[in-house]
This record gives C-alpha cells, structure tokens and sequence, in this order.
C-alpha cells in the first residue's frame, strides 16, 4: 500500500485511508469516531481496520505500547474490548470473515508469542513477519530515544 516509510522526525503525516486491489486500511475508522451523544463517544474505537477485499476478511487493527510489566494484561484486556464492534461489522458484512489484529509491543521493544501469531493472521511469510516486528521495534526504540532527548533538552 505504501512505498516508503517517513522517517519518525519527518513532517510527513498518515493518511486516514490507503487502499489497493487487494486491501484497504483506515486508521482512525470513521464508523467509529463517535460523536457528541455521550454514550457513542465511550463506545470503543479501534485504532484501524484493514479489510482484505479478495479474501473477504475484516480484521480490526488495535496497538499498545505498555510497561514491560503489564503487557500480558493489556493483551487480554485488547483482545476482547472490540467484541461488540466485531459483532457489528459481521452484520455490516455477510459473507466476510471478520477478526482482530492485536499488536502489543512494550516500552522497550520486548514481546510475547501473542505479537507473532497476530501477525501471521495477516502475514505468512516468516521472513516478512520477522521483518514487520524489527520495524516495530525500532519504531519504539526511536521514538524513547526521541522523547528522552527531548526531555532532556527540556530540562537543561
């Protein structure tokens, strides 16, 4: 879908939508904004949805970035906050499969077997799938690099 990939001190911007013959993606999903009815906007939103057009699947794309210490319970609490949703676009999408793509990485780059077998939801290259969770670690890694220079200027 994408090309390249900005580098983390870029001015370049994620759009809302990219799509291709064989998938579409949304971040900030526009069902799912909520709105100024105060029980919507506590409905819970999903950070994406990627829909593989040919396969017909949906999944919901939902990322943390926790303390090494709670990973494995924001995991769990990840996995089932977007059952309601899910239900939703099963009746929104007859004939589609429809699941969640759960993507927990910690602070400092560390992760469970869970990551890997969310991945391969997706993804069934190895080689591939090894090479997307380098490019989240080093997304991670940069971006507290990035934040405790900043602080540090901060300070100074």
């Amino acid at each position: 879908m994408i090309n390249d990939i900005p580098a983390w001190w870029s001015k370049t911007t994620v759009k809302p939508y990219y799509c291709n013959e064989e998938a579409r993606f949304w971040w900030d999903i526009p069902e799912y904004l909520g709105t100024e009815n105060e029980d919507e906007a506590k409905s819970p939103r999903p950070d994406g949805k990627l829909e593989l057009v040919k396969e017909k699947r949906i999944f919901l794309v939902e990322m943390t970035v926790p303390w090494p210490t709670n990973r494995k319970d924001k995991f769990l609490l990840k996995e089932t906050k977007y059952n309601p949703v899910k239900q939703q676009l099963k009746f929104e999408n007859p004939g589609y499969e429809i699941g969640q793509v759960t993507l927990v990485m910690d602070s400092f780059g560390g992760f469970d077997i869970n990551l890997r077998e969310n991945i391969k939801k997706v993804l069934t290259d190895k080689v591939v799938i090894q090479k997307v969770i380098n490019s989240m670690q080093k997304s991670i890694i940069a971006s507290a690099a990035h934040l405790s220079r900043r602080c540090k200027i901060n300070f100074l």
